[in-house]
C-alpha cells in the first residue's frame, strides 16, 4: 500500500507546481539525513526539512502530522486546538494496520492512497511548515525516494490531498 512516484508527479503536475524527484540511500530521519551528507547533496540544510509524525489520541484516531524537522512538537497544545483527547506517538503496530510500512517512511503523500484504513487519518501541517524558506523534502514510495517542493507549496498539496486537513497552530 505505497503511493508511485508517478501518482505524485501526476498531483504536482496537476498543481503547476515546481518539484523535482532525488533518489537517495536509506533514510529514516532528519539525523541520518544529516549525517549521511544527503542534505547537503540536496542542497538543504536541516531547517528546510520537515517531519511527518503519526499520532493517536486515547480513542484511537490517527492525526498525521506534518511539522518543521527542528524542534519540539507541543501535543498537549496540539490536542487541545484540535479537540481531541491526549495525543502520543502511533506505535509501530498502527503504522502497520494504516500504511503497511513503519515509522520514517509516512508522509502526508501517503494518504493520497484510496485504501479505507488511510482515509480515516487527519492530515494537520503546521502553519510554521510554510515560512520555511526553499525547498522541503518527502519520501515517495520508500524511503530511497524524495521529492522536493517549495515549503510555501505545502499548504497547497495539503489541501488537495485532504480538502478538510487542520492547521496547527491556527495559520
Amino acid at each position: 500500500m505505497s503511493v508511485t512516484i508517478a501518482e505524485v508527479e501526476h498531483l504536482l503536475d496537476s498543481l503547476k507546481l515546481a518539484y523535482r524527484i532525488e533518489h537517495h540511500a536509506p533514510i529514516t530521519s532528519i539525523q541520518e539525513a544529516m549525517e549521511s551528507g544527503l542534505l547537503s547533496d540536496l542542497g538543504m540544510t536541516a531547517g528546510s526539512m520537515v517531519k511527518n509524525l503519526l499520532l493517536t489520541d486515547t480513542t484511537g484516531e490517527c492525526y498525521l502530522l506534518v511539522a518543521p524537522g527542528i524542534g519540539r512538537v507541543d501535543l498537549k497544545g496540539m490536542a487541545r486546538h484540535l479537540g481531541c483527547t491526549r495525543l502520543s506517538f502511533a506505535s509501530l503496530k498502527t503504522f502497520g494496520a494504516v500504511f503497511g510500512t513503519s515509522k520514517g517512511q509516512v508522509t502526508m503523500f501517503d494518504l493520497l492512497d484510496d485504501d479505507e484504513r488511510v482515509n480515516r487519518v487527519h492530515l494537520v501541517v503546521d502553519s510554521r511548515v510554510a515560512l520555511i524558506p526553499g525547498d522541503t523534502a518527502f519520501h515517495i514510495d520508500s524511503n530511497t525516494v524524495s521529492v522536493l517542493v517549495r515549503a510555501q507549496d505545502v499548504p497547497v498539496i495539503a489541501r488537495t490531498i485532504q480538502p478538510t486537513y487542520l492547521t496547527y497552530p491556527e495559520a
